[in-house]
This record gives C-alpha cells, sequence and structure tokens, in this order.
C-alpha cells in the first residue's frame, strides 16, 4: 500500500518533462511556419500592390535612373549641345550676311539682341522644350518658362561678345595721315590716324537724356539715370564729329539740391574727360555706323543743335584707347566669362530642380 500511494505521487523524470515540453514545441513549430509563411504571403502581397502602385505613378525612367543622369542627359548635356549650335549660327549669319556678303544693312541691335533670340528661341523650343518641362522650381507654376528664359539669357550674352570678336578679328585698321582723310574710305570702319587731330570746343554739343531705373544696390528703391551724349567737330575736317557717351546713376532718395549738385558735377567731368582728347593717345576710331536707330538720331539732334552747316550726313568717330589686339583680348575673355557663367546658371537651376513625378519623361 505504501509502495502504491508512493508510486502515486512519485514526481515524473526531468528527462521526460523536458521530452514533453519539447513535444509541445515541436506540436506549435507547424503552426508557427504556417503563420510565418502567411505573414510573408501578406507582406510580399503588399509589396507587389505597392509596387503596382508605384508603376502606375512614377514614370520608368525615374524609378530606373537617378535624378541627377536623367536632368543631366536629359536636360543638361543637350542645352549645352543647342547653345554651341545657336552661337555658332548667330557667328555664322554675321560672318556671311555681314562681312563677307553685306547684304543686310542692319543695326547692331538686330546683330546682337534680335537675330540671336529668334535663332536661340527656335531651336530651343524645337529641340530642346519638350525636355526640361517635367523640371519643377519650388512652388512655382511657370517653371518651364523661368528655365527657358535663364536658358535663352545665357546663350544670348556670349553670341553677341562672340560677334563683337568676329568683327574685329576680321577688321583691318586703315592707316590715315590727316582725320580729313577718313571721309576718302566709306567702306572703310576702323581709322589711325597719325597727325595730331583736335576739335574744336567752341561747336561742342550734347544731349541729355533721364529715365528712371531701379536702384543698382536696392531693389525696392528708385533711381534716376543721366545719359550724355557729346559731339564735336574736328579742326582739320569737314563733317566729322567726335563723339562721347556718359551715364551716371543718381538715387531718388537724395535731396533735390544733392541731386542737382551731383548732375552739375556728372556734366563737368564728362566734358572735361571729352575734351582730354589727345589724338596721339588714341590707338584707333571707329566709325559710328551701325549702333541703333535711337542713339544715331540722339547724336544727329545734337549736331543740328550746333552752328555748323550740315550739308551730308556727318562721320561719327568713337576713339579708343586701347589697341585692337588688346581689344580682341577683352572681347574674348568676356565671351568664355559670360559663357560659363551662363552654364553655371543653367546647371544650378536645372540639378536644383525637381521632377514633376506626374510628368511622364518619355514624351
Amino acid at each position: 500500500m505504501h509502495n502504491k500511494n508512493n508510486r502515486r505521487t512519485k514526481k515524473p523524470n526531468k528527462h521526460k518533462i523536458l521530452s514533453f515540453k519539447q513535444r509541445i514545441l515541436n506540436s506549435l513549430r507547424p503552426n508557427k511556419r504556417a503563420e510565418s509563411k502567411k505573414n510573408d504571403n501578406n507582406k510580399s502581397q503588399k509589396s507587389r500592390l505597392k509596387s503596382t502602385k508605384s508603376n502606375k505613378k512614377y514614370p520608368e525612367k525615374v524609378r530606373d535612373q537617378s535624378a541627377f543622369i536623367i536632368k543631366l542627359t536629359t536636360v543638361f548635356i543637350p542645352y549645352v549641345l543647342v547653345g554651341i549650335v545657336s552661337i555658332t549660327l548667330c557667328i555664322l549669319c554675321r560672318y556671311l550676311f555681314d562681312i563677307r556678303w553685306d547684304v543686310l544693312d542692319i543695326s547692331e541691335l538686330w546683330w546682337d539682341f534680335i537675330i540671336p533670340i529668334v535663332i536661340t528661341t527656335a531651336l530651343l523650343v524645337i529641340l530642346l522644350r519638350p525636355r526640361y518641362t517635367f523640371l519643377k522650381i519650388g512652388s512655382a507654376s511657370n517653371s518651364a518658362t523661368i528655365i527657358f528664359v535663364i536658358m535663352i539669357i545665357s546663350i544670348i550674352l556670349p553670341a553677341m561678345m562672340g560677334q563683337a570678336y568676329l568683327l574685329d578679328r576680321m577688321t583691318n585698321i586703315v592707316n590715315v595721315q590727316t582725320i580729313g582723310e577718313v571721309a576718302q574710305y566709306p567702306d572703310e570702319t576702323h581709322f589711325k590716324v597719325n597727325a595730331d587731330q583736335q576739335v574744336d570746343p567752341k561747336q561742342f554739343s550734347y544731349i541729355v537724356n533721364y529715365r528712371e531705373t531701379k536702384s543698382r544696390y536696392d531693389f525696392f528703391k528708385k533711381d534716376y539715370e543721366m545719359t550724355l551724349f557729346v559731339v564735336a567737330p574736328f579742326k582739320e575736317a569737314t563733317n566729322i564729329w567726335l563723339t562721347g557717351f556718359y551715364d551716371r546713376s543718381i538715387s531718388y532718395s537724395l535731396s533735390e539740391q544733392q541731386q542737382l549738385d551731383e548732375a552739375n558735377a556728372f556734366f563737368r567731368q564728362s566734358k572735361a574727360d571729352f575734351f582730354k582728347h589727345n589724338n596721339q593717345n588714341v590707338k584707333f576710331y571707329k566709325k559710328q555706323e551701325n549702333i541703333s536707330s535711337s542713339s544715331q538720331s540722339v547724336y544727329m539732334k545734337a549736331i543740328k543743335s550746333s552752328s555748323v552747316p550740315i550739308t551730308t550726313k556727318p562721320i561719327l568717330l568713337k576713339p579708343y584707347y586701347i589697341s585692337q589686339q588688346e581689344l580682341m583680348a577683352n572681347t574674348l575673355r568676356s565671351f568664355f566669362y559670360l559663357y560659363f557663367i551662363g552654364l553655371a546658371m543653367t546647371a544650378l537651376i536645372v540639378f536644383s530642380a525637381k521632377i514633376d513625378i506626374n510628368y511622364d519623361v518619355s514624351h
């Protein structure tokens, strides 16, 4: 009896308990694996749904490539190529139609601005506009227009300097003994005068123009720009005039008396600089033939206001106090400076802009 009770109260073997727990765990493992498999299936299904939504929302190129590569290959490199082609076409048109064939007798305004704007705009609209319209600058609704304007400016300015360099490169300076001999060369524009030539101070004439502008230092303030057109005839020549152009900005924040004082000081200084003209210091003269029509009309108005009788079209000469080689070097330096500044500006705008994920890049 005692043995029987002992058998009833005897504790189970520890190994048997462990094996029992192990069996329980083993029996639960298939359920855990099934649950884990079920969770994995749910996760994969969710990822497939998310991937499907992503396929519908994002363009394929945006998903497969980085934004930088897309901007570089889709926008920036084509922009560089279009810019090179535009500048080359502008310079080529100037060379063929103005220098070689001389069939377009138009002002510098057309060559420097209007023709480059037409060529650049046409190439940008035809070749590049579908490429940069997927870029978005912050919250601006007209991002494409902003990028378009920056691209045009960055191309036009180097094109203008390239034409100026071409003209200086292709132009020969004619050596004359006196300033009166300039009239004997109607087709030439650059002259070197060997003899000392003086202007007549008694026939000094000028026109002053004023216009309101934004302040150079504060956008919210206004200045008025004072421009002075000066002419005076050469003593030893007939109907040949020396020209000068000076400008000055005067702040509206000054009192009326201070504005008058600055204007008078500017006029006196400009007149003194004009009459410092010394033919020995002038490297060459250039005819003012292709200047804008507005500048020509102002110079003609100044000439007519003098007491000198005008029977034929006056010859207007602008003095240059640096050599043609120095002028060409400065122009070429300005060309590369403006070109690379334009590249940097465009690169900054393009690479800082965000890609509109709702826009289809393939179109």
